[in-house]
């Protein structure tokens, strides 16, 4: 058993609790209890004294009305609260990543204690495109279809020397303090890395493809890369399913993948090392309960047009019309879904609806009150469409997370980054912004990824991340300060292992 506390802890609850001088207690790969630190430590260092007390002294310790209980009690929590005034470790050790001195009072104990750091749960990526991340003056921004347009074009080439900028793109995560991410694999060439890192991973299997002469093909393809997947499926590593776009997807296909992919799940055929549950807390994950499946919506206003053309023959086709007639050669292209039936097909199933600029107030409130969640990515936004997520739209922010998208549409993939644009560049009271922002990183990307962790509870996945933030213990607004503050991870626990 272990206590690791911070000056300030982020508890990523509902309500964003923040416990000054707070403690988390975890075993193994669980949490157990969250509150003061000083508390915990006194609790729990008196409850493993007891557990190793000689066996002829064990039942007087347990007697509430024994003499001897009621003396060893006495003693040791006044030996406790002496040491607990000096359980911190000084800052200078923190910040130069000396090993903080662990306290024990058996061996079924260890404590740390960061002052002038923020501890909270290990952040989550929802949305990052790992096969992608070797751009840098590749494509064109400015618009979506300016955007679109040179992918098509130049996207050899940034495919190429894929592993390096893959293997750099994890660390990135990991240095950003990113536990888990939402990966979507376009060819399965980051599979192996991703299964092999430190991350904890839901790896979503895309599924594209609009010619009805290959659909056959691109639904082995899809098969065969998801099956691949689900070789690698571990404590860490979650298969699941994305289609790309409602532009990009032909309606024959997408129906096709859902069924196949409902099946799969309903049926539980994953190995049976995934289907342990821990007696505390049922780990929630797309290998044990419902089908988890992402998609890109509504990433631009021709988009939105594209798709309202399908219900008025004489309506605008836009942009999208000549990229079919034009660059893919299509002859008479239509859409093949409106907004509501592309919605309609994820009904009854955990999925993530990235993007979602051009979603209108009404549709946001229905795809969230089916279940669905909205992710963002703001600086991908503000590069393709002009501008960010409008928060306003959106009658509730418990289903909202966040991600980063990959690097042919950002700067970097670094999550604290996503953060800062988010807070400079959103609209909203700046301080509630910051909560939202820090709970969409968390909680509700942990809710749409379907995992167990996200919030810093007890039964919950003991994934943490530490940052030494100068000041942080004396902050007005430490939500605040620490997304414009916060850089590499301090400390970071995937699982309850360290991993940085």
């Amino acid at each position: 058993m272990k206590i690791i506390g911070a000056s300030v802890v982020f508890v990523c609850d509902r309500d964003f609790s923040i416990i000054h001088d707070g403690g988390v207690v975890y075993e193994g790969e669980r949490i157990v209890e969250v509150g003061g630190y000083r508390g915990l430590v006194e609790k729990y260092t008196l409850e493993s004294y007891k557990v190793d007390c000689h066996a002829d002294l064990q039942s007087a310790c347990n007697e509430k009305n024994s003499v001897i209980g009621q003396f060893l009690e006495s003693s040791i929590a006044q030996n406790l609260s002496e040491r607990a005034k000096d359980s911190r470790i000084s800052k200078k050790a923190a910040l130069c990543g000396e090993k903080p001195p662990i306290y024990r009072s058996s061996t079924t104990l260890q404590t740390e204690f960061f002052p002038d750091c923020v501890l909270l749960p290990a952040l989550i990526n929802a949305h990052i495109h790992f096969e992608f991340s070797s751009n840098s003056t590749n494509f064109v921004y400015g618009s979506f279809e300016s955007w679109l347009a040179s992918v098509m074009s130049k996207r050899d080439g940034v495919l190429a020397n894929m592993d390096r900028s893959i293997e750099s793109t994890i660390a990135q995560q990991l240095d950003s303090g990113v536990g888990s991410v939402g990966a979507i694999s376009s060819y399965g060439a980051d599979m192996q890395a991703l299964a092999q890192s430190a991350l904890k991973v839901v790896y979503f299997s895309e599924a594209i493809g609009t010619n009805p002469a290959t659909l056959d093909m691109l639904l082995a393809d899809f098969k065969a890369r998801f099956f691949a997947a689900k070789e690698l499926a571990s404590k860490r590593f979650f298969p699941a399913v994305a289609l790309h776009a409602p532009y990009s997807v032909h309606s024959v296909l997408a129906k096709h993948i859902i069924a196949f992919a409902k099946e799969a799940f309903d049926k539980k055929t994953y190995d049976k090392k995934l289907q342990t549950k821990p007696a505390t807390h049922a780990i929630i994950n797309p290998c044990e309960t419902s089908c988890t499946l992402s998609a890109h919506f509504l990433e631009s206003n021709a988009e939105r047009l594209w798709l309202e053309s399908k219900d008025d023959a004489n309506a605008p086709k836009g942009w999208f019309y000549d990229f079919y007639t034009q660059t893919l050669n299509v002859p008479s292209p239509a859409p093949y879904y409106t907004i509501q039936e592309f919605m309609e097909l994820f009904s009854s199933m955990r999925a993530s609806f990235v993007h979602c600029t051009a979603l209108s107030s009404l549709e946001s409130t229905l795809l969230t009150q089916n279940g669905g969640f909205i992710i963002t990515c703001p600086r991908s936004n503000r590069l393709l469409g002009g501008s960010m997520l409008d928060l306003k739209k959106l009658d509730s922010m418990q289903n909202l997370g966040i991600g980063t998208d990959g690097a042919s549409s950002n700067a970097n993939t670094n999550m604290l980054d996503e953060l800062r644009a988010g807070l400079f560049g959103m609209e909203y009271d700046l301080q509630d912004l910051a909560r939202v922002l820090l709970l969409a990183a968390t909680r509700g990307n942990a809710k749409a990824l379907g995992l167990a962790n996200g919030t810093l509870e007890s039964g919950r996945s003991a994934d943490m991340a530490v940052f030494a933030i100068d000041g942080i213990m004396d902050s007005t607004q430490p939500e605040v300060h620490f997304i414009l503050l916060a850089n590499k991870v301090h400390k970071l626990l995937i699982n309850g292992e360290q991993v940085r």
